[in-house]
This record gives structure tokens, C-alpha cells and sequence, in this order.
């Protein structure tokens, strides 16, 4: 079955969860995110109780720059599978950017213990949230393991360089 035959079924039973989900989860690995976002906010008005249709939600509406209204999907997400490092990265991710930063760092590091402390995004947002707290070592060393994790970055030479002048910034204090 193909999304025409999807959005048929929505024009003859408009709450049909499974359609409004499976299509927001198709636009939005097409990166149509306005559109994945339409179907998701629909899927989770039908059916709350989904992780996925949270999940994906959130997702939306962080790439659309839309923080502040990702922030409840994200949050019902991680309250309904906690156990998920890509819901609490995402979570901790938003919580950051909108300067939450205790309940940022609760979650990424939660992310992080989930994730073995192996996943090179979690070590970035950790990075960025402690650069933002003027925890320099804290942030020197999470993209230091970012660079262990990922020694092949496109941005190696500017991690490098960063690591070098956090390293100075906390050598002066």
C-alpha cells in the first residue's frame, strides 16, 4: 500500500491512527517535515498513547525550528518509553536549546547511560551544554570522546581547535 492509498483511507475515515502515523513516519524520512508534522499532530490528537507518533512529532518539529512546541511530544515520548537514548537525546537536545539546562543535562546523561556512553550525538549536546555553562572541562572532555567516538568527522580540525581553546579558557579561571 502506497501513500495515495493512505490518503484515500483519511478521506473516508479521518482518525484512522495507523494511516496518519505511517504517513507522518514517510514524510518525514522524505525531510517533508511540515507535512510529516500535519499527519503526526493529527496521530497523536487520535492516540496519545503512542510513542511513535510522539516521537516523530517532536522530531517535525525540531527540524522546523519549532523548540518550544517540540517540547510536550518530546516529553510525553520519554514518559512513555524511558529507555530510549534517541527520545532523551532528543528531549535533552530541546531542553538545551531552550535553556533548561538542568533538566538538559538530566536527560542527556540518562541518553548517555542508555547508549553506553557510545553515542557521539549525546557527547556533542553534552559538549554544547556544558560550553554554555562554563564547564570547560566537562566540555573538553565530551568532544574529546565525541572525537574517539567519530575520528573520521568532517569536522575534526574544528573540534580540535575548539577542544585547544576550551583547554585555555579553563587553564586561565
Amino acid at each position: 500500500i502506497g501513500k495515495a492509498k493512505f490518503e484515500e483511507s483519511l478521506r473516508i475515515f479521518p482518525e484512522y491512527f495507523d494511516a496518519l502515523n505511517w504517513l507522518g513516519k514517510v514524510y518525514s524520512a522524505q525531510k517533508d517535515y511540515e507535512k510529516a508534522g500535519s499527519y503526526l499532530t493529527k496521530a497523536v490528537s487520535v492516540n496519545p498513547r503512542s510513542y511513535s507518533a510522539q516521537y516523530g512529532l517532536a522530531f517535525s518539529l525540531y527540524q522546523l525550528k519549532k523548540y518550544k512546541a517540540a517540547i510536550d511530544p518530546a516529553k510525553a515520548a520519554t514518559n512513555l518509553v524511558s529507555e530510549s537514548i534517541e527520545v532523551q537525546l532528543l528531549y535533552g537536545t530541546l531542553l538545551r536549546i531552550l535553556e533548561q539546562y538542568p533538566d538538559a543535562e538530566k536527560a542527556l546523561k540518562r541518553a548517555n547511560t542508555l547508549g553506553n556512553n557510545t553515542n557521539s550525538d549525546v557527547h556533542w549536546q553534552l559538549a554544547l551544554l556544558y560550553n554554555r555553562l562554563n564547564r570547560n572541562k566537562e566540555a573538553v572532555s565530551e568532544l574529546e570522546t565525541f572525537l574517539k567516538l567519530v575520528p573520521d568527522s568532517p569536522d575534526k580540525s574544528k573540534v580540535q581547535d575548539l577542544i585547544a581553546r576550551l583547554k585555555a579558557s579553563a587553564n586561565k579561571k
